[in-house]
This record gives structure tokens, sequence and C-alpha cells, in this order.
């Protein structure tokens, strides 16, 4: 395990190793200090040859000093020649075992004397020794080992930093099990890909408790607090630094990254560039085309900061915040924050702005925090308001009423009465799950409205309405609402949400044109408008899905994805249930639970936003397709526990989800009837997008029942599901082989590639029922690639396939039930059958399976019942 921490994402430079030995005489590692250089070595010199007779020798900084310092073990005694002493030291290195196979490995090369130097280069250039020479980045070799490498005698094998993808790998070997996505980042990040401060971070914070597993997810909350072994080895790195680079260096510390312009008016540009030659900053231009400083690495911001006294790091943030040229809304965000732990005082304007900047950046416990000084600084409504959106989507929704309340006492005017209604409503509804007193608020503040004011509270409206699984009512209201001629940005995102997500429901998604856009524009140039984006996304994203514009889909969470990457916050967990939704609509399944499982870990049951239940709903769907059937049965408790009001609009899709997991444990007959419960559902409430996906998971389970029933929705649907589904219902109500093959084709082309499995399935069984076993194999032949594909997935229609038995299909049913543990009387309850049917068909299916004992029947199936 502990090979893991300097070898994960290494095979490259190990190859390279291994290649050089053969090919030349030996390798020369360079890289930085930390990132696992001697650990290579050490593997491949394991890896070695038993003949290899190897040979290890550490130079070091003391050694330096004395003439053959490194080699000191082989020098002869009471040697004086050097010339003799050099050819002494070969040729007790050379004599190896007797084979003459010797392998020396020089670390930290750059600190060899140069005699020591001399003898390596001996040993290499008369062929005595093959070597691993490793050395540290950025310092100067020895002439007499550099001209190896120079002159082609070893091989040079450079050892870079860890990538993100590195880090994960190495958490995951190291951890033992899944490691959320935002906590690599974060731990890559502060690490910098150096393997040695990686370790230390890991081993710190799993001590701390911050680094902790949930729910078989590891996660890390709070902020690391640098251990005295992790400090002393990034001081060392960083080194003593004397005035005034010290105090360059801790102005970024407490500001990294800082424009040049400003750091130049704290310091002067030549202590700058020594700084930078010293590899202590590195300077660059940012996105906007600015010249800016930062740290050289990220924990050496932690490093210095944890020895600056209180006194010195108040004075510097007061300095830098003077200093500053806040031009933009960022750096006056900065010097704001500078500004609260510093003798600097802002007026509550401007920490209102600082605020709202938070808010549209999306770090909220920042925007809470800033909001929290302006009103301390005298700040009155917009204080309040920043303050109780910031704690509503923290879930603090009790302490946001509070603020609310007060922003509509302050409110000077009728316009803002509306606005603070409307953030009031929002937080009754969502946060504190009360719908009743959200519609009761909701009423009375309309009832005050004056002539002229926009229809914010209608927006408001029309995202309850969608919610609560109304569509129609949701995209008249939507639609009147966004018609008007000015609307607020945060009024356009919630009106959007019941027009996108009522179009989507109603099956009209070719109708969203370009609403969705609008509204992503308006969360992006509003606070109060940026973090219910996510929840606009998530009916845009059921919306593509439904219709069968899955590549749209799947480009939709990307993006969400990246703004929500490095959010402070629970945004970041919203965009993991848009990556698993979207995931899933492609077959993705292991990704699909990979997301649902961090996100729903990560939010947990004080989640009131409905991601943390959408994130417990799709893990229970994609644990189900797997066949993990506890895992899913126990996914679905957690998601009924965690379920608001707010998404009583997904009542089919759980339905379609509990009619997933039925099928997993085998009740097919179950999964069938809970799939016609969730079309019937969803027709009654005109939400015909997840009608048809409804009755398209009951043809995929094998009725022909519903055909009829989507044939006519095939017609009024927008989008290439509908159709395509249609298309699947006909030809296997009609055991058309070729027609389901067909199917297959085009559910594949539009993305689904679970319903896809299904078809290829179903047209093996049609060919085969026709006696045309060519086309019946390669038929399943598909279904089996596109089951791997998916990750695994399992289906009635796929154990057909994949477990041939001579078992008619309710005898299948009854024995895989009875398999799992069911008793006879649990079975018959299931199937709405009698006892003694349920007993009569397991005693048929007995005969035909050659067992008579119930322990069996799972052996005989070949089926994990876990």
């Amino acid at each position: 395990m502990a090979q893991a921490w300097s070898l994960v994402g290494r095979a490259t430079q190990l190859r390279g190793i291994s290649s050089a030995l053969r090919t030349s005489r030996g390798a020369l590692l360079i890289g930085d200090a930390g990132v696992g250089k001697t650990s290579l070595a050490r593997t491949a010199a394991h890896d070695a040859p038993r003949s290899t007779a190897v040979r290890w020798v550490t130079a070091t900084a003391s050694c330096r000093a004395l003439p053959l310092g490194a080699f000191a073990e082989f020098v002869e005694p009471g040697g004086t020649d050097p010339l003799q002493m050099v050819r002494h030291i070969a040729g007790s290195l050379a004599s190896g075992d007797g084979t003459g196979r010797v392998l020396l490995v020089i670390d930290d090369a750059h600190l060899l004397d140069d005699q020591s130097a001399f003898v390596v280069h001996q040993l290499a250039a008369q062929g005595l020794a093959s070597l691993i020479v490793v050395a540290r980045a950025g310092e100067p070799l020895p002439e007499a080992v550099e001209v190896l490498w120079r002159d082609g005698l070893i091989d040079r094998i450079e050892v870079p930093a860890l990538t993100m993808a590195d880090t994960g790998a190495v958490l995951d070997t190291v951890l033992g099990d899944l490691v959320a996505d935002d906590t690599v980042r974060r731990l890559f990040h502060l690490s910098g890909g150096n393997s040695l401060y990686l370790r230390h971070l890991v081993e710190d914070e799993r001590a701390a408790g911050r680094l902790a597993r949930h729910d078989d997810v590891w996660l890390w909350r709070g902020t690391p607090a640098v251990s005295s072994g992790l400090r002393d080895l990034v001081a060392a790195r960083i080194g003593d630094l004397a005035e005034p680079v010290r105090t360059a260096a801790d102005v970024l510390a407490l500001c990294d990254p800082i424009g040049l312009a400003d750091l130049t008016g704290l310091v002067d540009l030549g202590t700058v560039e020594v700084a930078e030659e010293r590899g202590l900053v590195r300077a660059e231009t940012d996105a906007a085309g600015r010249q800016v400083v930062r740290l050289a690495h990220p924990l050496y911001g932690e490093v210095l900061r944890a020895g600056m006294g209180e006194l010195r790091a108040r004075r510097l943030r007061g300095q830098i915040a003077e200093a500053m040229d806040a031009t933009d809304d960022r750096s006056s965000m900065v010097r704001a924050v500078l500004s609260l732990d510093a003798d600097v005082a802002l007026d509550p304007l401007e920490l209102e702005r600082a605020a709202a900047t938070a808010m549209r950046m999306l770090d909220l416990p920042l925007a809470s925090g800033l909001a929290r000084a302006a009103l301390e600084a005298g700040g009155g409504f917009g204080a309040h308001m920043l303050l109780g959106n910031a704690l509503s989507w923290l879930d603090d929704g009790v302490a946001a009423d509070v603020q609310m309340r007060a922003a509509q006492d302050t409110a000077s005017d009728p316009v803002e009465k509306v606005r603070a209604a409307f953030q009031r409503v929002a937080n009754l509804f969502y946060t504190l799950r009360r719908p009743d007193d959200a519609r009761h608020v909701l009423d009375a503040a309309r009832a005050g409205v004056p002539e002229g004011i926009p229809p914010v509270l209608d927006s408001l409206d029309a995202a309850i309405l969608v919610h609560l699984g109304e569509p129609k009512r949701a995209v008249d209201v939507a639609a009147s609402a966004l018609a008007a001629p000015f609307l607020p940005d945060p009024a356009v995102v919630l009106a959007s949400f019941g027009l996108v997500g009522g179009l989507g429901l109603l099956g009209r998604a070719d109708e969203i044109g370009d609403s969705a856009d609008r509204a992503y524009a308006a969360g992006a140039e509003s606070s109060d408008a940026a973090v219910p984006c996510f929840g606009l996304a998530y009916f845009h994203l059921i919306a593509l899905r439904l219709a069968g514009y899955v590549s749209g889909a799947a480009a939709l969470a990307e993006t969400r994805s990246r703004i929500g990457a490095d959010i402070p916050g629970p945004a970041m967990f919203y965009a993991e249930v848009l990556r698993g939704h979207a995931a899933r609509a492609v077959g993705d399944l292991p990704t699909s639970i990979r997301c649902f499982d961090e996100a729903r870990a990560a939010l947990g049951d004080t989640d009131t936003s409905g991601f943390a239940a959408h994130g417990s709903l799709g893990l229970a769907d994609a644990l189900a397709l797997v066949g993990r059937v506890q895992d899913a049965q126990a996914a679905l408790v957690e998601a009924d526990r965690r379920w608001p009001p707010a998404c009583a609009f997904l009542e089919p899709e759980r339905l379609l989800v509990r009619a997933r997991v039925a099928s997993a444990e085998g009740s097919t007959t179950e999964a069938v009837a809970l799939a016609v419960e969730a079309a019937d559902l969803a027709a009654s409430r005109h939400e015909h997008g997840y009608e048809v996906a409804a009755l398209h998971a009951a043809v995929c389970l094998g009725d022909t029942s519903v055909v009829d029933r989507l044939l006519r929705r095939a017609n009024d649907v927008q989008g290439p599901r509908a159709p395509a589904t249609a298309a699947h219902a006909a030809a296997l109500a009609a055991h058309d082989g070729d027609g389901l093959q067909d199917a297959s084709v085009r559910l594949e082309e539009i993305g689904d590639r679970v319903a896809a499995v299904d078809a290829a399935a179903q047209a093996s069984v049609a060919f085969a029922r026709q006696g045309l076993a060519d086309r019946s194999r390669r038929c399943a032949s598909r279904a089996m690639r596109l089951s791997g594909a998916c990750g695994g997935v399992r289906t009635p229609a796929l154990a057909e396939l994949t477990q041939p038995v001579p078992l008619t299909g309710r005898e299948r049913e009854i024995v895989l039930l009875a398999a799992r543990g069911l008793t006879n009387q649990q079975i018959a309850d299931r199937l709405t059958c009698s006892v003694r049917t349920v007993e009569g068909h397991l005693y048929r299916a007995g005969a035909k399976l050659g067992t008579r004992r119930r322990s069996e029947l799972a052996e005989a199936l070949a089926i994990d019942v876990r």
C-alpha cells in the first residue's frame, strides 16, 4: 500500500527506466522534491534480475565537502593516491557477486562531490555498472554526471508532479473506497501533485477526522491544519527568507494571487524578481490579461500563514487592502475580505457589493460572512436580503427567514417589499419545506402589489406549480411573467423553472428554444439567481432526457459541473447529481453510481434543496440496473426519507425506480404494474414525457399491453425518444425480430444504451423462435456488447440470454423471488396470486432444474442474491 503514494501514475517512467537499463548504461531521474523519484528508483532496482547486484549510494550536503564522501564505505583504508582510490572504489562496486551484473543507484546525485561524480562517470563509461541516477530538478549536476546523459550514455527521464487523475487513483488505492471528486480536486490543488505532501495531508486530515468515510464515500470537510511534520518539510523547501523577500512572501500568503502592480506597491520589483528566481513565486498572465504573481506551491501559503504573527498579519492585510486597485468586482471583494481582519474600515455598501460578488461566484459561506459584516457596519435592506439568500442556500432556512422578515420590515418601497416577499416564499417552500405557508405568504404579498410592478411573484408561482406536478398551469403562468417588459434576473430564472420544466414534463421539449439560455445568462449576472440555475438545469436536463436529446443533456451537465467544480458549499454536489443523471441517460452506470453516491453522501439529510433526494433516487435506479439489489433497496429507502414537497413532480419517476428495483429482485409482474402505474399518474398530470418513459419501461420488461398508448403518444410528444419507443413496442407485440433489432439501433443512436440492450435481447429471442439461429446469436452478441459498455447492466430480457433455463416466465419470476429469500406467502402477495399457485410453480420449476431444495435455487439460476 505504501508504494501507491509514489508509484500510481508512474507506469510510463517505470517503463522508461526498464528500457534504459536494457538499451543504454542507465537512467537519470529528474524531478522536484517529493514527487517520488527515490521510490521509482527503489522499485526499478527491486525489479532487476535476481543475478544483479544492487548497490545504493546516497549523497548528502555534509558529505559533499569531502572528496569521495558519497563512497566513504568503499574507500581503501590508508589510501592517499586519489586516482588509485577511485580505481579501488570502482573495482569494489563492479565486483558484484561474481556475475559482473551491477546496478548502482545514486540518490540526490546533485549533492555529489566532484571525485564521487568522477567515479560514477567511470563506472558508466567503462560499462562496469548500470546506473539509476536520481537528482532534483533546478539543481546543477556535477559536470561528470551531466555529461553522461548529454553524451547519450544514460537516458534522462522526467518525473513530473501527479496529475489530478493520478491523485484520484492514488487516493482510491490508499483509502480503498470511493473518494469524492471534490475531495480529489482539493487535495490535488493543495498538494500541487507532490506525492510526499499528499501523503502527509491525507494522513494528517484522516487523523483529525476531517477526511472521513461517509456512507462508503471519502469526503474532506473543513479547513486543513498543516501538521508540524508537513510544515517542517515545506519550510525546508522555502528556506530562510530575509527582508524584503519575506514581506513579499507573506503578502502572497494573505492574498494569492495578487496583481503585479499591487504587489510592487508594497515591495520593489527587484524583490519580486529575487523571489521568482528562488522558486518561491511565479508570475503569469490571468484570464483578463493582467500580470499577476502567486506562490509557487499552495502549501507555501499554509506554512507562511502558520508562522506569521497576528499583528503582522493584520498590518499586512490592511496595507494590501489600501494598495489594491479595486477596479473590478473580484478585486473589490478581495479588498473587502482583507479588511474584515485588518484595521481598515469599509462602508456597508462596499461590503454589500462584495457579498453580491461572492454570491455570483457561488461562494455561499463567504457571501454570508460579508453580508453579516455589512449589517454590523450599519447596512439595511440589501444586507438582510443577501444574508437571507445565502443562509437559505446553505440550508439554514430558519435563520434565513429571520433575515427575510427583517428585509420586509426595512423595505423602503413596493419594489423592495416584493423582492423580500419573493425571497421569503422561496425559502419557505424549498428550504423549510412548508408549501402551505409559502402559498399563504405568496397570496398575501400578491394582494398588496400595486399596478406597474413587474410580475416577480408570478414567476415564483410558476416554479412552485411545476415542482408540485402542475406543468400546464406552470407553463401558462411562466409564459405570462416572462413576457413582461422588465423582469429581475432572479425572477427570470424562477419563471424559467415553470416554462422549461413544464414544457419538458408536458412532452414539448422542442418549444423550450432559447428560454433556458436566457435564464442562465440572468443567473450569471445576478447574485440572487446564480445558485437557482442549478435547479433550472435539473429541469432542463430532465426535459432533454425525456425527449431523447441525450447528448444535449450530457453537454448541459458538463457545463454546470465546470461551474460548480471549485465552489464551496452544496453547489458542487448539485452539479454531481446532474452529471449522474446525464451518465445514466447514456448508460454509463459506473459513472452514474459514482456521481450519485458522492452527492447524496455529501449533501446528507440536512439538504433541503431536493438534490439529496434526487441523488438517492438516481443511485437506486443505477444500482438496480447493475443488479446490486440490496444497495438499491437501501438507496430507495434513503430517497423516501429525504423526499421534500418540491419533488412532487418526480412521483412518476419514483414509481419507475421502484419498478426497476422490483425487476432486479426478480418480480417482473410487480415491476410492470409499477411502470404502468407511473404512466397513469404521469398522464393524469399531463406529464406526458414521463408517461412515455414509463410505458417504455413496461415494454422493456416484456409488456405488450401498452403498445396503443405509446403509438398515440408518439404523435404528440416531441423529440426522438417517443417514436423510437413506439417502434420498439410495436415490434415486440408483433414478435418482429427485424423491428426489434432496428429499435435497438435507433435507441443506441439517441444515446439510450440501456434500452438498446433490452431491444437487442428481445430481438435475439424473436429470431430464435423463428429458427434463425445466426441472427439470434448476432443480436445476443450485440446485447452483451451494449451491456458491457453500460458497466454490466442486468435486465430480465438479458437474463433470458445469459441464464437459459427451461422455465416459463412465471416460473422464473417465482424462483427468483424464492431464491432471494421470500416466503411463499410473500411471493403470493407480491404477485397477487394464491400460495397454492406459488407452490405449484416452485414444484414444477424444481423438477426442471433438478433441485428440490429452496437453498439451491440461486445456484441453479447462477444468480447473485446480494
